[in-house]
């Protein structure tokens, strides 16, 4: 299995469930970090069909051309987790990123928020153009303006999060709703709020994709849409131990996100 980063969200809980169905049917799974880099990556899936393993697994990662050819020429079973999508080098598994960013911004504009915001941080180019995508079909279905958007190189970690959010906030004074890419961010801009004693959320809300554990226990508990990563693995894990078996499982397997809303955007 190949992540970008191990840091990755829901990388952990994605093999976790993975391991789960594969480990009682006898097979090891191997984890490697390619450090985002598609240089590094088509060296790394090189080496490791070297070992000849029984099949490849990547989780929120772009197949640079070198990396697709390799794998599409491997004859191995290959199972894309993720955001799902149609250009995939094998069987793709994950969630529309478009969706899940439409489902949330319905909801926001229906409590009354009318200046929201995006904050992407670091992730791949898949999930990145279905959030854009979806943030911006979403924002001109509703008669919302979709301009105040941060794209940022940075790690979707805490620290990026409470570094990124004064910036934001002087740029857009107006802003209403922040919502974050990852649990992570989303966090880490709830911590900067605190310091800087912006009430959440009467002052500004945030909200988040992703939908972790970490969700529920931030002050205040983070409105969020729930990715399902542990049924992604354990959905990879089905499929892929159906292709070694030498069937032909479904190619794309698109599942449901679910939001929760809770006290971070509640509108008194």
């Amino acid at each position: 299995m190949v992540v970008p980063s191990f840091a990755t969200p829901g990388s952990a809980i994605v093999s976790e469930a993975l391991q789960e169905i594969l480990r009682p049917q006898g097979y090891n799974m191997m984890l490697a970090e390619a450090n985002h880099s598609a240089a590094e990556e088509s060296e790394l899936i090189e080496m490791l069909l070297s070992y000849n393993p029984a099949a490849m697994v990547h989780f929120n990662f772009d197949n640079a051309a070198e990396a697709y050819r390799l794998l599409s020429n491997s004859g191995l079973p290959v199972m894309d987790i993720g955001g799902v999508h149609q250009e995939s080098a094998g069987i793709s598994i994950g969630v529309d990123y478009a969706k899940a960013i439409r489902q949330l911004v319905q909801s926001l504009v229906e409590r009354g928020y009318r200046h929201l915001g995006l904050l992407c941080t670091q992730t791949n180019t898949t999930i990145f153009r279905q959030l854009l995508n979806g943030w911006h079909s979403g924002m001109l279905a509703l008669n919302q303006a979709p301009h105040r958007v941060v794209t940022s190189p940075k790690m979707p970690t805490f620290a990026a999060g409470h570094s990124l959010l004064a910036e934001i906030r002087l740029t857009w004074p107006e802003l209403d709703v922040l919502i974050c890419t990852s649990d992570e961010v989303a966090c880490g801009a709830i911590m900067a709020c605190h310091a800087a004693g912006i009430a959440i959320p009467s002052q500004l809300a945030i909200a988040s994709i992703g939908g972790g554990p970490l969700a529920a226990v931030c002050s205040p508990p983070l409105t969020s849409v729930v990715l399902p990563y542990e049924e992604m693995g354990r959905i990879a894990g089905k499929r892929l131990l159906s292709a070694l078996k030498g069937d032909e499982p479904p190619v794309i397997n698109e599942l449901p996100v679910q939001l929760k809303l809770r006290a971070s955007t509640h509108k008194m």
